[in-house]
Formats: C-alpha cells, structure tokens, sequence
C-alpha cells in the first residue's frame, strides 16, 4: 500500500476498505467477494461463531471461496505489476 500511496495501511481487516483506499478497479462482483472474505477473519474468542463458519464450511463451499480467492489475488498480483 505504500507504494501506491504513500501512506501505511489502516489497521483493518476489511478488505472492501483498503481496496477503496488503493483506487482499484474492481468490479461489483469481486468487491462483493471481498465483503465475503473478510468475514472469513473470525474473532478467536467467539466460540459460537466460529462453530457456525465450521459448520458452514462444507467441501463445495471451501472450493468455492479457495478459487475465488485465488481468481482475486491473481487479479490484484497482476494489477500492481503494471504500476
């Protein structure tokens, strides 16, 4: 983040925030994907919560968000090459 603005990155998880903050140019449905992994960076401390992800991650489910992943960091790898 530095590079592209010369300033730190704010201490935050939201991934949609500090893809807002390096002007990327993401479309609808990867912003919406951000919104997604960010809710992957689960509180240590809340049990419950972490249970309810765990049941929620089911072999199809962790595919899916693996490759969407990928597709986005692949994306963004390839965007900072150009600068």
């Amino acid at each position: 983040m530095i590079k592209q603005t010369n300033k730190a990155a704010p201490y935050t998880h939201y991934l949609e925030e500090l893809a807002k903050l390096l002007k990327l140019n993401l479309t609808k449905e990867q912003i919406n994907n951000l919104k997604i992994i960010t809710n992957f960076n689960i509180a240590g401390r809340y049990d419950n919560v972490k249970f309810a992800f765990y049941k929620q991650c089911t072999k199809f489910y962790t595919e899916k968000y693996f490759n969407i992943s990928k597709e986005l960091y692949l994306c963004l790898k390839k965007e900072f090459q150009k600068k």
